[in-house]
C-alpha cells in the first residue's frame, strides 16, 4: 500500500522518507568531520533508502575528503545517477578525461556482490565513456582478421569467439576492468561486442567530445552554471545600492557538505547561524550555487579537495565581507537580507567592494605616477604598500598579508574577508596617493628618475627600484652640501655621505642630527599639503630610516663599506 497509518494521521512512505532525510541531514550539518558524516550516512538504518536521496555533489565531496578506500561502501549504496556524478566530478580535467581515474570508481563500486546494482551504475554512464575507459586498458584483437594474435599479458576470450581483449592493467585496475567486461557480456553479450568494435576503430577525441557534451550538460544540472552565467557572479555593480528581493529559489539541491566550509568568526556565519529553519533550505541552496559557480570560475579541478576547500573558504570569505557592507556591520539587519535578498548580490557586494579597490590601484599605475617607464607597471612603492598594490592588481584583487606583517613576502595574499579588511586598504592607498604628491613637491617626476636610473645601470631592469632608493639619492646630496636633488651620486662620495648620516653609539650606528634634520625636509614638505599627506611622510620616513640603518649604517659599522656594497642609491662612476 502506498500509505500507512502513523501517530494521528496519515503520512505516505514518501513523506516518511523525505522527513528522514530531513533529519539526517540535520545531523549530518552538524558533524564536524567528513569520517562522522560517512559514519552518519552508513550506519544509519535505513541507510539504502536514503543514501540516494541526497546530493551527489555532498556524497562525492564527503568521499574525497574521507579517501575512496574508506568510502567503499557509500559508493556501494549510491544510486546510478549519483555514480554518474561521481565520475562527473571527478575523471575530468577541464575538457579531457582521465580514463584511470574513471575505472578506479569503477573498480570501487564493482566491489559490490549484488550484480544488479552494480549493472545498474555501468547502464547509468555514457556509452562513450565506456569505449575511452576500455581503449585506455584494453587491446581488442579481432581474430577474424587475425586468428593468432600474440597478446603480451592476461587475456579473455568473447563468448562469441569473436574477440581476444588483451588487458593493459594489472592489479585492481586488472580486476576492474575483468568485473566490468564480465558484467556487461552477463547481461548483453551482442551489445557488448559491438562495444569492443567500436573500441576499435572509434575516433578517441571524438568519443572525448561527446562524452563531455553529455557530461557538460548534467553539470547544470548538478547546479555548476555555464560560464557565462557563472562570471556574472563576479560581475562590478554599485556596491552601495540597495538589494532586491529574492524572487525564486535556485533549483538545486540543499547541501549538508558545502555549506560546512564555514570560515571560523566571519559576519556571514554569524548571522547565517541565526536564520530560522524555515528559511535555511532556501539560503544553502542559494549558497550551492554560488559556490560551484565560484568553481568554474576559478577552473577548480572537483577532484583537487584542497584546490575546492581553498576556492570556496575564499568564497565565503566574499559572502561575509557582502553582506557585512550590505548590513553596514548590524546583524539584525544581516538577517533580514539572508532572508529575503538574493545571495548572488551579496556575493558581487563583496566581489565589487574589493574591485573598487582594484580600479584604484590600476588608475594609480596608469597615471604614471607609481612606477618607472619601461618597468612593466612593478610600483615604486616600498613594503607594504608595493605588495597591496601588487595584490590588488590580480584578476581576483587580493588582500597583502604585509599589510599586517610589513615582512610577509609580496606572494602571500589571501581573500578580502570583511569591511576592517577594505578600510586597511583603502587607508593603504590614500597613503600612496599622498606619497605621491609629497613627492613630485619635492621634484620627483618618473620620467627623469628612469633616466637617471638607465644612465646608472644601462640594460638592467628597473623593477627593482623603489621611491626609497631615489629619495636617500637625493638625501645623500643634501647631507653632502650638494642641494636636495634626484641626480645619481657619485661612487667616489659615498663614503663621505655614510660619515655625514651616522655617528656611533655605544658601538652601534645611528642617526645622525645632521640625517634627522635633513629627513625633516620630507615631513615639512607633507605637511603643507595636509595632516593626511604628513602621516604618509612619517610611514615613509619609517622605511627610509630602517633602509638607512640596515643597508649603509651596518656596513659603515663593520668598517666594510665599499664601493661595490649594494645600496639603496643610485650611483655612478664618473
Amino acid at each position: 500500500m502506498a500509505d500507512e497509518k502513523r501517530g494521528n494521521g496519515e503520512v505516505t512512505r514518501a513523506q516518511e522518507a523525505a522527513l528522514a532525510r530531513a533529519e539526517l541531514k540535520r545531523e549530518l550539518g552538524k558533524a564536524t568531520t567528513s569520517a562522522q558524516r560517512l559514519d552518519l550516512l552508513i550506519s544509519h538504518p535505513r541507510c539504502e533508502a536514503l543514501i540516494p536521496l541526497m546530493p551527489a555533489e555532498d556524497l562525492y565531496f564527503t568521499i574525497k575528503d574521507v579517501g575512496l578506500a574508506d568510502s567503499v561502501e557509500l559508493v556501494r549504496l549510491a544510486s546510478p545517477e549519483q555514480f554518474r556524478a561521481f565520475i562527473d566530478l571527478d575523471a575530468w580535467r577541464r575538457d579531457h578525461l582521465e580514463p584511470a581515474t574513471a575505472l578506479f570508481w569503477l573498480r570501487a563500486a564493482g566491489t559490490d556482490e549484488e550484480e544488479q546494482r552494480f549493472r545498474k551504475k555501468i547502464h547509468t554512464l555514457d556509452i562513450e565513456l565506456l569505449e575511452l575507459v576500455l581503449r585506455s586498458a584494453t587491446r581488442v584483437h579481432d581474430l577474424e582478421e587475425d586468428p593468432d594474435p600474440e597478446p603480451q599479458g592476461t587475456s579473455f576470450r568473447s563468448p562469441e569467439g569473436r574477440y581476444l581483449v588483451e588487458y593493459l592493467v594489472e592489479g585492481t585496475e586488472y580486476l576492474g576492468v575483468k568485473r566490468l567486461l564480465d558484467e556487461l557480456y552477463a547481461e548483453d553479450p551482442f551489445r557488448t561486442a559491438r562495444l569492443l568494435e567500436a573500441v576499435r576503430w572509434e575516433t578517441p577525441s571524438e568519443l572525448e567530445e561527446t562524452a563531455f557534451r553529455w557530461r557538460s550538460g548534467r553539470m547544470q544540472d548538478l547546479g555548476f552554471p555555464e560560464l557565462s552565467e557563472a562570471l556574472s557572479y563576479f560581475a562590478w555593480l554599485d556596491p552601495d545600492a540597495a538589494l532586491p528581493v529574492l524572487e525564486k529559489a535556485p533549483h538545486v539541491p540543499d547541501s549538508f557538505f558545502l555549506v560546512r566550509f564555514q570560515p571560523q568568526g566571519r559576519f556571514f556565519d554569524r548571522v547565517a547561524a541565526l536564520v530560522p529553519e524555515a528559511d535555511r533550505s532556501v539560503l544553502e541552496r542559494q549558497l550551492v550555487t554560488v559556490l560551484n559557480a565560484v568553481m568554474v570560475v576559478e577552473s577548480v579541478d572537483p577532484g583537487d579537495f584542497e584546490q575546492v576547500q581553498r576556492a570556496l573558504l575564499a568564497a565565503r570569505d566574499t559572502l561575509s565581507m557582502g553582506l557585512e557592507h550590505a548590513a553596514r556591520g548590524d546583524v539584525n539587519a544581516g538577517l533580514a537580507l539572508l532572508v529575503a535578498a538574493p545571495l548572488k548580490r551579496v556575493f558581487q557586494v563583496g566581489v565589487s567592494l574589493a574591485l573598487r579597490l582594484k580600479y584604484r590601484a590600476d588608475r594609480l599605475l596608469k597615471s604614471g605616477k607609481a612606477s618607472l617607464p619601461g618597468s612593466k607597471d612593478q610600483p615604486l612603492f616600498d613594503r607594504p604598500l608595493d605588495a597591496v598594490v601588487a595584490g590588488l592588481r590580480r584578476k581576483r584583487p587580493q588582500y597583502a598579508e604585509a599589510l599586517d606583517d610589513a615582512s610577509a613576502p609580496e606572494e602571500r595574499l589571501r581573500s578580502f574577508r570583511d569591511r576592517e579588511d577594505v578600510a586597511r586598504v583603502s587607508a593603504a592607498l590614500d597613503e600612496a596617493e599622498r606619497l605621491i604628491e609629497v613627492l613630485e613637491r619635492l621634484g620627483f617626476d618618473t620620467k627623469s628618475g628612469a633616466q637617471l636610473a638607465q644612465a646608472c645601470r644601462p640594460g638592467e631592469p628597473l623593477s627593482f627600484l623603489r621611491f626609497s632608493d631615489f629619495f636617500l639619492t637625493a638625501l645623500a646630496h643634501d647631507l653632502l652640501g650638494e642641494g636636495f636633488t634626484f641626480d645619481a651620486l657619485k661612487v667616489d662620495r659615498v663614503r663621505a655621505f655614510a660619515d655625514a648620516a651616522f655617528a656611533e653609539q655605544e658601538g652601534k650606528p645611528q642617526l645622525s642630527e645632521a640625517a634627522r634634520r635633513a629627513l625633516a625636509r620630507l615631513r615639512g614638505e607633507a605637511r603643507a599639503l595636509s595632516e593626511g599627506h604628513a602621516r604618509a611622510a612619517t610611514s615613509f620616513e619609517n622605511v627610509l630610516v630602517t633602509r638607512l640603518l640596515e643597508d649603509v649604517g651596518e656596513p659603515w659599522g663593520l668598517g666594510t663599506l665599499a664601493a661595490d656594497t649594494p645600496l639603496p642609491l643610485l650611483l655612478s662612476k664618473g
